[in-house]
């Protein structure tokens, strides 16, 4: 029989791994380079790249990645390596606002976390890692729409959007542009350490949150509230998935969490679910991770506003060492991140 043979793209790109490869982008765009690495959501990662435009080159970009990205920064505070000059440095890398904001928090640990988390969108991006597609005019700028709590980065070749969470020992950033016009695209991400406040069982608690769940989440956590662990983690995702959900959408504090439901997998025979007002939500993208660090576990959600009418949940583990099986997710020190960061106009 004659005919294009079907092929199954996830192998097909893995024996392409090393070698120079041609990518196009539905928008048009082409990229020449070597793959580095692909995964199960056919991100790509390519080295020495170059962008060609109605077959004509842009330039050399280097190593790129295509599609979004997450960052995860642990937080040592019980290290002696967080002195005074690299807290000076991690001031400078953010806006004369957000210097101010951090400045008035009391406790030192309160501090770092906040400059932490905004510090990681210029040390994630910064010319000198090679780990972005994005191209400098100048030293990067974030841009904060304070009506809809929206950030995105200006003087830069496309521009990214980002959205940045921190808790307890961890800061996290994601970021990404929509694929159709290379605008920012909107972005969320929430980070928690999944652990039930002292005095408070997970009965308990899941009761003072209750008006933030709906009907068939309560009825879901209900039922495990014999296993401790399963129950806690069943809360603490409810709750990362809505509130990277409404940090996508701009609408912060003031968005009704029971809006929003996420059914998992055993209660639906269609897989996980988000559904919103009543209906299935379409045309998103959910990435969960979670992890255990010193006995703890830690969920975090990264979710995305898109195209099409599908929309993907899928969690990832990391291991204790903090590796991940996805190529969207990196681990990043602190001081590395602060090091390398650029500071910003005043």
């Amino acid at each position: 029989m004659s005919g294009v043979q079907p092929v199954n793209p996830k192998p097909f790109l893995q024996d392409l791994t090393g070698k120079s490869v041609y990518v196009k982008l539905k928008w048009g765009l082409e990229y020449k380079g070597y793959l580095v690495s692909t995964d199960s959501y056919m991100n790509l990662q390519l080295a020495n790249t170059e962008e060609f435009q109605d077959g004509k080159s842009t330039g050399a970009l280097g190593e790129v990645f295509i599609r979004m990205r997450v960052w995860l920064v642990r937080i040592p505070l019980d290290k002696e390596e967080l002195d005074e000059e690299l807290y000076s440095k991690a001031l400078s890398c953010v806006d004369k606002q957000s210097r101010d904001r951090i400045k008035r928090f009391y406790h030192s640990e309160d501090r770092w976390r906040v400059v932490s988390s905004d510090a990681s969108c210029q040390g994630s991006f910064s010319p000198s890692t090679g780990t972005t597609q994005i191209r400098w005019t100048s030293p990067p700028q974030p841009v904060v729409n304070l009506t809809q709590t929206k950030r995105y980065l200006q003087r830069c070749s496309p521009e990214f959007s980002y959205n940045v969470t921190h808790d307890s020992g961890y800061a996290a950033m994601v970021i990404d542009m929509d694929e159709a016009s290379q605008q920012p695209a909107d972005v969320g991400i929430d980070v928690m350490k999944a652990e039930i406040p002292s005095g408070e069982s997970v009965k308990s608690f899941a009761a003072i949150l209750s008006e933030q769940l709906t009907s068939r989440e309560r009825l879901y956590l209900a039922s495990h509230l014999h296993e401790a662990r399963a129950a806690t983690d069943i809360l603490f995702k409810y709750w990362t998935i809505k509130e990277a959900y409404t940090k996508a959408l701009g609408s912060g504090l003031g968005f009704d969490f029971q809006r929003v439901e996420y059914l998992m997998t055993s209660q639906s025979p269609d897989g996980d679910r988000v559904i919103v007002d009543g209906e299935v939500l379409l045309g998103w993208e959910f990435r969960g991770f979670t992890w255990r660090d010193k006995g703890n576990t830690y969920i975090g959600m990264a979710a995305k506003r898109g195209e099409g009418d599908g929309t993907t949940i899928s969690w990832a583990l990391l291991d204790e060492e903090g590796d991940t099986t996805t190529e969207w997710l990196e681990q990043i020190a602190l001081v590395q991140l602060i090091e390398r960061a650029q500071p910003l106009d005043r």
